[in-house]
């Protein structure tokens, strides 16, 4: 956290895109600070229990706060749980564990993006049209250095 806190802004906030893993990791402090809660308890407890991840493996900065955006490893069952909590608009089974507005909300363009992540940006959520077969549709994705780590098409569910 102070790492990110102590760097220098290189244009003014909303001039331009610049994806930051650093500012994700900001909102990790922000849900432990805001909760009373870790960000692994808060998760555990709010997301990851309800729709059955089972052990995960987070790492925590120098200051202990568990890292956002970055070093949060899961199974690949575990990924695709999530996947279709996002792809059914938050609802698991009959509870709705994310709020469906916030679903939309966050893998809805709100930048152009850029070179590095290869699409738009949401909130948290890379966006773009991919060709499968003969026509574009629309995705989001989680990327993580240099790959896409999950792409959800939910056009087609």
């Amino acid at each position: 956290m102070e790492f990110v806190l102590g760097r220098r802004l290189l244009e003014e906030p909303g001039a331009s895109f610049n994806y930051n893993t650093g500012a994700s990791h900001l909102l990790s402090v922000i849900i432990t600070r805001a909760t009373g809660q870790d960000t692994y308890s808060f998760a555990r407890e709010n997301l990851f229990s309800p729709i059955g991840i089972g052990e995960v493996e987070w790492r925590t900065d120098p200051q202990g706060y568990y890292a956002g955006g970055t070093d949060l490893w899961m199974c690949a069952e575990d990924l695709a749980r999530f996947g279709l909590l996002y792809l059914h608009n938050g609802r698991w089974d009959e509870e709705q564990i994310i709020p469906a507005d916030w679903v939309e909300l966050s893998t809805t363009s709100h930048s152009k993006g850029s070179r590095i992540g290869g699409g738009q940006y949401g909130f948290q959520w890379w966006t773009t049209s991919l060709l499968v077969g003969t026509e574009f549709v629309e995705c989001f994705y989680g990327w993580a250095l240099r790959a896409s780590i999950s792409t959800w098409f939910p056009n087609m569910i």
